[in-house]
C-alpha cells in the first residue's frame, strides 16, 4: 500500500470478505478505511469460511497474470 501512496492515491480502501482481528488492525494503520464482512479473532485460514475453496495452481496464476499483461 505504500507504493500506492507513492503514486498519490487520494484514498486507499481495503475490502475483504473475512479477516483476522490483527490483520484489520495492521491494515488500518496504512489504509484510509478497511471493510471486512466478518472479522474473526480466531481466524486461521480463508478456506474455512467457504463451502468450496480449491487451491489455485501456479500455472493458473501465471496464465491469469499473462492475460492481464502483468507478466
Amino acid at each position: 500500500m505504500l507504493s500506492v501512496r507513492k503514486q498519490n492515491a487520494r484514498n486507499i480502501l481495503v475490502a475483504v470478505p473475512v479477516a483476522s482481528t490483527s490483520a484489520v488492525e495492521r491494515l488500518n494503520k496504512v489504509a484510509d478505511a478497511v471493510f471486512a464482512l466478518h472479522v474473526d479473532p480466531d481466524f486461521d485460514a480463508v478456506g474455512r469460511y467457504y463451502e468450496s475453496f480449491s487451491q489455485t495452481t501456479d500455472e493458473e496464476v501465471i496464465d491469469l497474470l499473462k492475460s492481464n499483461s502483468v507478466v
